[in-house]
């Protein structure tokens, strides 16, 4: 059986960069020592590679005697790291890196980053404190490793539901209940819209689905953000995959499971939603699902494969009548390898990338959601259709930033799959997890995340 295949920035990220112009070319893992003026760049690429090209273009003819040499290296997760960890130990590591904000943690942790605080005091005549702040804080918070910064955040996102509003018009259901200034509905009333859309053949397969809640951006580690999970006890320096806010969102996949019946859900994407068609042949494109649980970066997914869907967004959806709005956000952020010649030019390249400047050209144009308090609040910075996601960002947490991040992670998920897939229950899926995350996180203990992890809000890194 085939899994859901969903579009993703950071699959498509890695893009090939023949079309980059205006810059010294490209470079490959292995490039040799760098002359002054020369910045190494890992990470342009993919759907931004356009908004990128312009961006390194304008800053490179406002700078003379510098030069960008831009690389295709995937900005992914660990997944990736063998290549810096090569160009590290090789003496060929860039001068800056876009990385996923998520693992800068691990990566700092392992010795592959340069904290940036030696930079900040040389270089931007503020303390670090003052520095950080002009970054919301959950994004500094994840940019940093045992209170140092190693990384400069860019844009973020956020967790919400979309919905297909002529589908639901067709099944009786009015779209406008989903307004989002009503507040988030519950789950089990977004199951019952979404049983009203689904339509199955003579044979119970399923033509038409209503809501995969676990698809896409449905993880459990999502939902499980509902009930404030943390994922992380500072007291006692260990991770806590069965707390209840967590073993509450695994149960709860469990009862999805048998409720859709997963394996005919699974036979419904293999048919409509193949691992090998084209992105166009999404279900939600192609009217055969009402909900997703996704991204901003799905607008332009759906501006370029179903511009005339009747689509609306709101919050996720909660477990009570009454409870609170919630979401998550990642993102990345740019970072300086062990390697890295840290020269004013880096130094005023990454600044300009990840600062007002940078995310007000870059962000506007790629339709991403800003880090930079002052760009953020600037209503005419982002494009309209972001607003709603921007005030959701006052509901916004991030995933914990430990220095076993990765690992968590894919524990999680791989959690997740085996309640689908194998049937596993729930409490024994999240112990396997949790047995395999506790030893490779206890080799950094004692360890503290960032005071105030967790507290929602848009709040500068400091507040």
């Amino acid at each position: 059986m085939s899994r859901t295949q969903n579009p993703s920035r950071r699959t498509v990220l890695g893009g090939g960069l023949a079309g980059l112009t205006g810059l010294a070319g490209l470079a490959g893992c292995g490039s040799g020592p760098r002359a002054a003026g020369d910045i190494s760049f890992w990470g342009a690429g993919g759907d931004d590679l356009p908004a990128q090209t312009r961006f390194l273009d304008a800053w490179t003819a406002a700078n003379p005697g510098t030069r960008i040499t831009a690389s295709q290296v995937p900005a992914g997760s660990l997944n990736y790291g063998a290549s810096i960890i090569t160009a590290v130990r090789g003496g060929t590591a860039p001068d800056v890196w876009l990385l996923d904000r998520f693992t800068t943690a691990q990566y700092a942790a392992l010795g592959l980053l340069e904290p940036l605080d030696p930079l900040v005091e040389e270089h931007s005549g503020v303390s670090v404190e003052e520095f950080r702040s002009g970054w919301l804080r959950f994004a500094a918070d994840e940019a940093s490793y045992d209170g140092k910064l190693y990384a400069l955040p860019t844009e973020t996102d956020c967790r919400s539901l979309f919905y297909n509003k002529q589908l639901l018009r067709e099944a009786g259901v009015d779209p406008d209940e989903l307004d989002p200034a009503n507040g988030p509905v519950t789950f089990d009333r977004v199951l019952e819209m979404a049983d009203a859309v689904t339509r199955r053949d003579a044979r119970g397969n399923y033509e038409r689905i209503g809501w995969i809640p676990w698809s896409d951006e449905g993880w459990p580690m999502t939902y499980s953000f509902a009930r404030g999970a943390k994922y992380f006890d500072d007291t006692s320096c260990s991770v806590d995959l069965l707390a209840d806010p967590v073993l509450h969102a695994y149960e709860q996949l469990e009862e999805w499971r048998d409720r859709l019946d997963f394996t005919k859900v699974d036979l419904f994407l293999a048919t409509y939603q193949p691992a090998s068609g084209p992105p166009s042949a999404n279900t939600m494109f192609t009217g055969r699902r009402a909900f997703v649980t996704a991204t901003p970066w799905w607008l332009s997914q759906f501006a370029k494969y179903a511009p005339d869907l009747d689509v609306g967004v709101t919050h996720l959806p909660v477990n009570s009548p009454g409870d609170q709005p919630y979401t998550w956000s990642g993102g990345f952020a740019v970072a300086t390898p062990k390697g890295s010649s840290r020269s004013k030019e880096v130094w005023d390249f990454m600044t300009s990338y990840a600062g007002a400047d940078g995310q007000r050209t870059l962000l506007g144009e790629l339709k991403r959601l800003p880090t930079r308090v002052d760009v953020l609040s600037d209503p005419s910075a982002s494009d309209p259709s972001l607003r709603f996601f921007a005030d959701e960002l006052q509901h916004s947490t991030s995933r914990p930033p430990l220095p076993a991040a990765q690992v968590l992670w894919d524990a999680t998920v791989d959690a997740k799959d085996a309640v689908l897939y194998s049937r596993t229950p729930a409490r024994e899926a999240l112990q396997r997890a949790q047995d395999r995350v506790e030893p490779q996180m206890s080799p950094y203990c004692p360890f503290r995340l960032p005071e105030g992890f967790g507290t929602v809000g848009v709040q500068p890194a400091g507040t």
